[in-house]
Protein backbone atom coordinates (compact mmCIF):
# COMPACT_ATOMS: atom_id res chain seq x y z
CA UNK A 1 0.00 0.00 0.00
CA UNK A 2 1.59 3.24 -1.11
CA UNK A 3 1.14 6.35 0.82
CA UNK A 4 -0.95 7.96 -1.75
CA UNK A 5 -3.66 5.04 -1.15
CA UNK A 6 -3.18 5.59 2.85
CA UNK A 7 -3.31 9.18 2.49
CA UNK A 8 -6.90 9.50 0.48
CA UNK A 9 -8.32 6.77 3.00
CA UNK A 10 -7.48 8.74 5.92
CA UNK A 11 -8.91 11.45 4.95
CA UNK A 12 -12.65 9.60 3.80
CA UNK A 13 -12.62 8.06 7.52
CA UNK A 14 -11.60 11.37 8.86
CA UNK A 15 -15.10 12.58 7.64
CA UNK A 16 -17.26 9.72 8.91
CA UNK A 17 -18.81 8.56 12.33
CA UNK A 18 -18.95 5.46 14.54
CA UNK A 19 -15.89 4.05 11.91
CA UNK A 20 -14.79 0.80 13.12
CA UNK A 21 -12.20 -2.09 11.64
CA UNK A 22 -14.22 -4.85 9.57
CA UNK A 23 -12.56 -7.40 7.89
CA UNK A 24 -10.10 -5.93 5.24
CA UNK A 25 -11.85 -2.38 5.69
CA UNK A 26 -14.24 -0.56 7.62
CA UNK A 27 -17.91 -0.05 8.43
CA UNK A 28 -19.73 3.39 9.90
CA UNK A 29 -22.28 5.37 10.15
CA UNK A 30 -23.45 6.64 6.73
CA UNK A 31 -23.90 10.08 6.39
CA UNK A 32 -26.31 10.46 3.53
CA UNK A 33 -28.94 9.30 5.97
CA UNK A 34 -30.20 9.10 9.66
CA UNK A 35 -27.66 5.44 10.55
CA UNK A 36 -28.21 4.41 14.13
CA UNK A 37 -26.14 1.26 13.07
CA UNK A 38 -23.31 1.64 10.88
CA UNK A 39 -23.95 0.29 7.01
CA UNK A 40 -21.34 1.75 4.92
CA UNK A 41 -18.50 -0.29 4.04
CA UNK A 42 -15.40 1.25 3.08
CA UNK A 43 -12.46 -0.03 1.67
CA UNK A 44 -9.49 -0.32 -0.80
CA UNK A 45 -10.41 -0.78 -4.62
CA UNK A 46 -7.72 -1.12 -7.24
CA UNK A 47 -7.19 2.75 -7.79
CA UNK A 48 -10.00 4.18 -5.64
CA UNK A 49 -11.52 4.31 -2.36
CA UNK A 50 -14.60 1.87 -2.60
CA UNK A 51 -17.87 3.06 -0.81
CA UNK A 52 -21.38 1.23 -0.33
CA UNK A 53 -24.24 1.83 1.78
CA UNK A 54 -25.96 -1.84 2.80
CA UNK A 55 -29.20 0.52 3.41
CA UNK A 56 -28.90 1.24 0.01
CA UNK A 57 -28.24 5.32 -0.62
CA UNK A 58 -26.99 6.59 -3.68
CA UNK A 59 -23.15 6.70 -4.18
CA UNK A 60 -23.30 10.55 -5.37
CA UNK A 61 -25.35 11.43 -1.95
CA UNK A 62 -22.62 9.83 -0.11
CA UNK A 63 -19.99 11.79 -1.64
CA UNK A 64 -21.56 15.26 -1.51
CA UNK A 65 -22.25 14.61 2.51
CA UNK A 66 -18.71 13.89 3.05
CA UNK A 67 -17.62 16.42 0.56
CA UNK A 68 -15.96 14.31 -1.62
CA UNK A 69 -16.28 14.11 -5.70
CA UNK A 70 -15.78 10.59 -7.31
CA UNK A 71 -12.39 11.79 -8.74
CA UNK A 72 -10.79 12.91 -4.88
CA UNK A 73 -11.36 9.00 -3.99
CA UNK A 74 -8.44 8.27 -6.56
CA UNK A 75 -5.57 7.47 -4.88
CA UNK A 76 -2.62 10.09 -5.40
CA UNK A 77 -1.09 8.60 -8.75
CA UNK A 78 -4.03 7.73 -10.91
CA UNK A 79 -5.42 11.02 -10.14
CA UNK A 80 -2.65 13.38 -10.66
CA UNK A 81 -0.18 11.39 -13.13
CA UNK A 82 -1.41 11.81 -16.80
CA UNK A 83 1.78 11.17 -18.13
CA UNK A 84 1.57 8.02 -17.29
CA UNK A 85 0.60 5.04 -19.90
CA UNK A 86 -2.87 3.84 -19.97
CA UNK A 87 -4.26 0.86 -21.87
CA UNK A 88 -7.15 2.63 -23.11
CA UNK A 89 -8.32 -0.87 -24.88
CA UNK A 90 -8.35 -2.58 -21.32
CA UNK A 91 -9.85 0.19 -19.74
CA UNK A 92 -12.86 0.37 -21.90
CA UNK A 93 -12.79 -3.44 -21.48
CA UNK A 94 -13.24 -2.75 -17.92
CA UNK A 95 -15.73 -0.15 -18.66
CA UNK A 96 -17.74 -1.99 -20.80
CA UNK A 97 -18.45 -5.09 -18.17
CA UNK A 98 -19.13 -2.12 -15.38
CA UNK A 99 -22.20 -1.40 -17.88
CA UNK A 100 -23.11 -4.44 -18.54
CA UNK A 101 -23.21 -5.11 -14.96
CA UNK A 102 -25.47 -2.01 -14.51
CA UNK A 103 -27.69 -3.53 -17.10
CA UNK A 104 -28.31 -6.55 -16.39
CA UNK A 105 -29.06 -5.72 -12.55
CA UNK A 106 -31.49 -3.29 -13.74
CA UNK A 107 -33.09 -5.01 -16.16
CA UNK A 108 -33.79 -7.58 -13.43
CA UNK A 109 -35.49 -5.29 -11.43
CA UNK A 110 -37.70 -3.80 -13.59
CA UNK A 111 -39.04 -7.57 -15.29
CA UNK A 112 -39.41 -8.27 -11.76
CA UNK A 113 -41.48 -4.96 -11.05
CA UNK A 114 -43.42 -5.38 -14.60
CA UNK A 115 -45.97 -7.85 -12.89
CA UNK A 116 -46.56 -5.91 -9.44
CA UNK A 117 -50.04 -4.91 -8.88
CA UNK A 118 -49.47 -1.36 -7.19
CA UNK A 119 -53.24 -1.87 -5.53
CA UNK A 120 -51.88 -4.73 -3.25
CA UNK A 121 -48.70 -2.70 -2.01
CA UNK A 122 -49.20 -0.35 1.12
CA UNK A 123 -47.78 3.73 0.84
CA UNK A 124 -43.98 2.24 2.61
CA UNK A 125 -44.01 -1.13 0.58
CA UNK A 126 -45.17 1.16 -3.00
CA UNK A 127 -42.52 3.81 -1.61
CA UNK A 128 -40.02 1.11 -1.96
CA UNK A 129 -41.09 -0.11 -4.83
CA UNK A 130 -40.79 3.13 -6.56
CA UNK A 131 -37.44 3.61 -5.61
CA UNK A 132 -36.13 0.35 -6.52
CA UNK A 133 -37.72 1.23 -9.91
CA UNK A 134 -35.89 4.83 -10.02
CA UNK A 135 -32.77 2.85 -9.39
CA UNK A 136 -32.82 0.49 -12.11
CA UNK A 137 -33.73 3.58 -14.67
CA UNK A 138 -30.59 5.31 -12.96
CA UNK A 139 -28.37 2.44 -13.41
CA UNK A 140 -29.32 2.11 -16.75
CA UNK A 141 -28.56 5.64 -17.25
CA UNK A 142 -24.98 5.00 -16.01
CA UNK A 143 -24.47 2.08 -18.41
CA UNK A 144 -25.28 4.30 -21.07
CA UNK A 145 -22.32 6.17 -20.22
CA UNK A 146 -20.10 4.17 -19.49
CA UNK A 147 -20.45 2.68 -22.71
CA UNK A 148 -20.38 5.76 -24.42
CA UNK A 149 -16.69 6.54 -22.52
CA UNK A 150 -15.78 3.28 -23.15
CA UNK A 151 -16.28 3.76 -26.85
CA UNK A 152 -14.28 7.26 -26.34
CA UNK A 153 -11.51 5.40 -24.88
CA UNK A 154 -11.54 2.49 -27.74
CA UNK A 155 -11.33 5.39 -30.35
CA UNK A 156 -8.48 7.45 -28.42
CA UNK A 157 -6.37 3.92 -28.38
CA UNK A 158 -7.15 3.60 -32.30
CA UNK A 159 -5.70 6.85 -32.91
CA UNK A 160 -2.88 6.18 -30.56
CA UNK A 161 -2.39 3.39 -32.96
CA UNK A 162 -2.45 5.02 -36.03
CA UNK A 163 -0.53 8.10 -35.10
CA UNK A 164 2.81 5.03 -34.07
CA UNK A 165 2.19 3.67 -36.91
CA UNK A 166 2.68 7.48 -38.44
CA UNK A 167 5.87 8.21 -36.62
CA UNK A 168 7.60 4.62 -37.43
CA UNK A 169 6.90 4.89 -41.14
CA UNK A 170 8.65 9.07 -40.58
CA UNK A 171 11.72 7.26 -38.90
Amino acid sequence: MTDATSHTMEQVLSRLDGVKRSGRGWMARCPAHPDGTPSLSIGYGEDRVLLYCHAQCRFTDILTAIGFTAGELMYGAMRTDRSAHVDLRARAGWLEDHALTFRIKAEAILRAATGVSIDTLNDSELDRALGYVADAYEALEWAKVLDDVACVLRNRAIGRKEHRAIVDRAA
